[in-house]
């Protein structure tokens, strides 16, 4: 279960500093990266913020999985739902 908590933990943390990264205005995300227009463009701390959001969501779905094995016991199945 430690384990569980801790991936969740290390997936807040990702999550939230990807997001701050994101939300960072334009005199702080460094250099540009891709010029779209002249008003908007991808930058450096774009695409790292980009990066820790999908680091949390994939640590997030592991925790996720991690704890469904130890609350099912090892073996978590799908099942079809029944009716029309």
């Amino acid at each position: 279960m430690r384990d569980v908590v801790l991936l969740s933990a290390a997936s807040l943390l990702l999550l939230l500093g990807g997001l701050l990264l994101l939300a960072l205005p334009d005199p702080y995300e460094g250099g540009v990266l891709y010029s779209i227009d002249v008003m908007h463009a991808v930058r450096v701390l774009d695409l790292t913020g980009l990066g820790l959001v999908l680091l949390g969501v994939a640590a997030a779905w592991w925790a996720g999985t991690r704890w469904q094995r130890q609350v099912h016991g090892g073996v978590v199945t799908v099942e079809e739902p029944r009716g029309g």
